[in-house]
């Protein structure tokens, strides 16, 4: 295993930590008959109260929000170093590390 597998693991998460959001922002919204998406006002201003705030002055549920998507890079780590070992494993859509 080298610097790139590893890159590649954890971009390949974020990737999923992206559509699982993008699939979340979709469904919440409304698209017109020109194929824009319309995003419901009162998630805009949540979201961007968000966005102006930093990890520490979120709500304790925002930041349990944010610990979830953490360890789903933290399980593709800990996958990684099982198979710098030998040991063949998956990560499941819980973000729990199975051995196979």
């Amino acid at each position: 295993m080298n610097a790139k597998d590893i890159r590649e693991a954890i971009a390949a998460t974020q990737h999923a930590i992206w559509a699982h959001w993008m699939r979340y922002l979709f469904s919440v919204s409304t698209k017109d008959d020109f194929g824009n998406v319309i995003i419901p006002a009162d998630k805009v201003r949540r979201w961007e109260s968000q966005v102006e705030r930093s990890y520490a002055q979120l709500s304790i549920g925002e930041q349990e929000s944010d610990r979830h998507q953490a360890d789903k890079v933290i399980a593709a780590i800990d996958a990684l170093a099982w198979e710098a070992i030998g040991v063949k494993t998956w990560v499941d859509e819980n973000g729990v590390i199975r051995l196979r």
